[in-house]
């Protein structure tokens, strides 16, 4: 179980890095060419998909493990602010807004997993 855990915390850190380096390579990419194969919403609906179920079962075990209900409660932030983010997106509310609210989404995310590691690399939850 710990195992998978510190995976998953691993595998949404890297998740989150690659959405943030999505969400500011993509613009510059954009200029450079003039086709895209791969696009800015089905990315991101697609980064949802992975994000929501590894960081919520990494978070939840590691609650479990640590009982740091911050570190919870941050990382849940990240995933709902993620998913409006979708929403902002989809009701074409402006581009600026939904990247800059999936970048924060992604640093709250990297940063409760980034914690919820430490916490439980503590000798309490080493059993």
């Amino acid at each position: 179980m710990k195992r998978s855990r510190i995976l998953a915390d691993k595998v949404a850190i890297g998740l989150s890095g690659l959405c943030v380096v999505h969400c500011l390579w993509l613009p510059i990419t954009l200029l450079m060419s003039s086709t895209l194969t791969l696009s800015n919403e089905f990315f991101h609906i697609a980064m949802v998909v992975l994000v929501v179920p590894v960081s919520l079962y990494a978070l939840t075990v590691g609650l479990k493990t640590h009982q740091n209900r911050r570190i919870f409660i941050v990382g849940v932030m990240g995933v709902l602010l993620l998913v409006s983010a979708l929403l902002v997106e989809s009701l074409h509310l402006g581009s600026y807004v939904e990247k800059s609210m999936t970048i924060f989404a992604t640093l709250l995310l990297c940063f409760a997993h980034i914690n919820n590691l430490r916490g439980c690399d503590s000798a309490a939850c080493s059993a």
